[in-house]
């Protein structure tokens, strides 16, 4: 006899029992139940009589519902490769996730007894992580694996049911990743894997707020591009990114005899500095002006600020490039400065000598300047046509 023991309720005697088990069909999914199972003998006077019974718990399972999609990616970032699983969680049952060097022998929607999936491959372990969306995630490493393939299987009242498949296919990426500007063109270099025929590079203007470059998928506005081993070997790999600062990422890709399908490998990143806002200046006589007055003209190429300026005056006929090689006659505060529409400015030169050589250069204080003159994000240049 079977009984099921209430929780604060009355207990009930099931109908459905026989000597290789009982039923009870009034159950849900998930709740765990207790019963007392105990055995009948027949006494000599025709009575019935129990013995004392042992108490035991079951808990119902549903009946496994189908995955309805798996994918399995590499994070972008470098470090240990751990690959990232998902999928959205299926109305009934627990799924699992197998993980062997082949495909799958069964195809979507296979109903097994539950030991049976056991012969492919090995669960992945781990708790998966909920998500918004119902998504389920799991992560795995894969050190050393060039590819594998992972199976979401469903499980529930003794059964297993097969689900989708997906494989990881692990690229090597290129290494020593280098960027350097050369005017409006970013110039990159790298090293290839061995038997590596294919790089996809991309690129995208930098996050004004300087944030980590992070996974080139997610960045907006980029550009990408094919490189050849044999092009790249040939002249290189350039990229016209413009003036502002730029992020860079270089994937090794493998693909068919068809070029399709395929995979990537991470990223490799880098960056590209903002070019330097070329601003010229030029010295002249004033106009109409009297005697020992000039004129400082200052032109950008692009919209830019100035750094605080000075002007230096120096007797004789030798150039200062330096702003202690001569007296500071006049100080220009930082300001702005936009193409096409020069900065003119009037000061006075000191009197006492014949010949002398006038230049401009950042404020003692102001950013370091380079042999060019470069300011950050400005580089100061004489016109080979000043006074």
């Amino acid at each position: 006899m079977a009984t099921r023991l209430g929780d604060g309720g009355a207990d009930r005697r099931l109908a459905r029992v026989d000597r290789s088990g009982f039923v009870d069909a009034d159950v849900r999914p998930g709740r765990t139940y207790r019963y007392r199972v105990q055995a009948s003998y027949e006494r000599p006077d025709g009575a019935r009589a129990l013995s004392k019974g042992v108490v035991v718990t079951g808990l119902p399972e549903s009946p496994p519902s189908a995955v309805p999609d798996l994918s399995v990616e590499l994070p972008a970032a470098g470090g240990r490769p751990v690959a990232t699983i998902s999928w959205t969680a299926p109305s009934g049952g627990r799924v699992v996730i197998r993980r062997a060097d082949g495909p799958p022998p069964w195809p979507p929607g296979t109903l097994l007894a539950a030991p049976d999936v056991e012969r492919y491959g090995r669960e992945v372990p781990g708790a998966a992580v909920p998500g918004p969306g119902g998504r389920m995630t799991l992560r795995t490493p894969i050190d050393g694996v060039t590819s594998a393939h992972f199976l979401a299987v469903t499980l529930g009242a003794g059964q297993a049911l097969i689900g989708p498949s997906a494989v990881l296919v692990t690229v090597e990426p290129v290494r020593e990743l280098e960027v350097r500007r050369v005017g409006d063109t970013a110039v990159l270099s790298w090293i290839w894997p061995d038997g590596a025929r294919y790089a996809e590079v991309v690129w995208a203007p930098a996050d004004p707020a300087g944030s980590a470059p992070g996974d080139p998928d997610s960045w907006t506005a980029a550009t990408v591009s094919e490189c050849r081993r044999r092009a790249y070997e040939d002249d290189g790999c350039r990229l016209d990114v413009g003036p502002g600062a730029a992020l860079v990422a270089v994937r090794t890709v493998t693909r068919d005899e068809n070029r399709s399908g395929g995979a990537r490998s991470r990223p490799a990143l880098g960056s590209v500095p903002a070019r330097e806002a070329e601003v010229r200046y030029r010295f002249r006589p004033a106009r109409r002006r009297r005697r020992g007055a000039a004129v400082l003209e200052l032109t950008a190429d692009r919209r830019t600020r100035l750094p605080p300026l000075v002007v230096v005056h120096r007797a004789g006929d030798v150039l200062p490039l330096r702003p202690e090689q001569g007296d500071v006659i006049h100080e220009i505060p930082a300001r702005d400065l936009e193409p096409g529409a020069p900065l003119t400015l009037r000061f006075e030169i000191p009197g006492g000598a014949r010949r002398f050589r006038l230049a401009c250069f950042p404020a003692p204080g102001a950013p370091s300047t380079g042999t060019s003159g470069g300011t950050g994000a400005v580089s100061l240049r004489r016109d080979p046509r000043s006074w």
